[in-house]
């Protein structure tokens, strides 16, 4: 049975959240989804949405993996007094007004 995309990502993060700490489980469900998902790629041939759902899936199951704001971040240390002066200012435009 076919299953739409929304449905797909509604039953990996539903049931991510019903998985408890257990290592095991939750790397055995990590699998799954990717098998699963890979069977929708055969059928549906979407690399958009393959691509999206692997991205979801990964993010969420691998406390190591850096995206692309990791690797291109600099270090709040390095800054420029200048430069922490302007982030905390938006900092405070947008948590305290």
């Amino acid at each position: 049975m076919l299953i739409t995309e929304s449905n797909f990502y509604d039953k990996v993060l539903t049931r991510f959240t019903e998985l408890n700490s257990n290592a095991n489980k939750t790397e055995l469900f990590k699998n799954q989804s990717i098998i699963e998902l890979m069977t929708l790629m055969n059928s549906n041939n979407d690399k958009s949405f393959t691509k999206n759902a692997l991205l979801l899936i990964m993010g969420l199951f691998d406390d190591n993996l850096n995206d692309t704001f990791f690797y291109n971040s600099e270090n709040i240390h390095n800054a420029t007094k200048g430069n922490k002066d302007v982030l905390l200012s938006i900092l405070e435009d947008e948590f305290i007004s």
